[in-house]
C-alpha cells in the first residue's frame, strides 16, 4: 500500500513538473506519465497529447529527457 502511494504521489509530481514547463512555453497539452515496475519506481514513459510546433516538441522532450532520464524512444506524442 505505501508503495502504492509513492508510486501515486511521483506520477502526479512528474505529470505536474512537464505542464509546467509546457504552460511556461505557452502550449496546452495533456500529460501522462508511466513509471517502471521495479523496487524505486521511476519515470519510464510519457504519453504526450496535443497541437505542437516540432520545434516546442523538440524543446520540450529535450527538456524531459535531460531533467527527467526519459530518452526520446519513450517518449509518445499524439
Amino acid at each position: 500500500m505505501a508503495k502504492e502511494h509513492m508510486v501515486s504521489i511521483i506520477k502526479s509530481n512528474t505529470e505536474a513538473y512537464i505542464l509546467d514547463k509546457a504552460n511556461l512555453m505557452g502550449l496546452r497539452i495533456a500529460v501522462e506519465v508511466e513509471l517502471n515496475d521495479g523496487n524505486n519506481p521511476v519515470p519510464s514513459n510519457v504519453t504526450i497529447k496535443g497541437e505542437v510546433s516540432p520545434y516546442a516538441k523538440e524543446v520540450l522532450s529535450s527538456y524531459i529527457e535531460s531533467n527527467l532520464a526519459i530518452p526520446k524512444e519513450n517518449q509518445k506524442w499524439l
